[in-house]
């Protein structure tokens, strides 16, 4: 299980603007042997940065002034 989260926060005067979280996980079944644990973390990973992309975006998008 992978886990991404990110803040948009102003620093001067600290307002939070935006909070995300995005989860991934991954799983693999076989011998230990044949285990390759860099493939399984990686799909985790990269499901967490998707998840975690749109999360963001979507309360980035609150924020635009039309």
């Amino acid at each position: 299980m992978s886990v991404a989260e990110g803040v948009l926060i102003d620093n001067r005067n600290e307002y939070l603007y935006a909070f995300a979280r995005g989860q991934g996980e991954s799983k693999s079944l076989r011998p230990l042997i044949y285990a390759d644990t860099a493939s399984v973390v990686h799909s985790s990973r990269v499901e967490a940065l998707r998840s975690f992309d749109k999360a963001f975006l979507d309360q980035a998008r609150q924020l635009a002034v039309h």
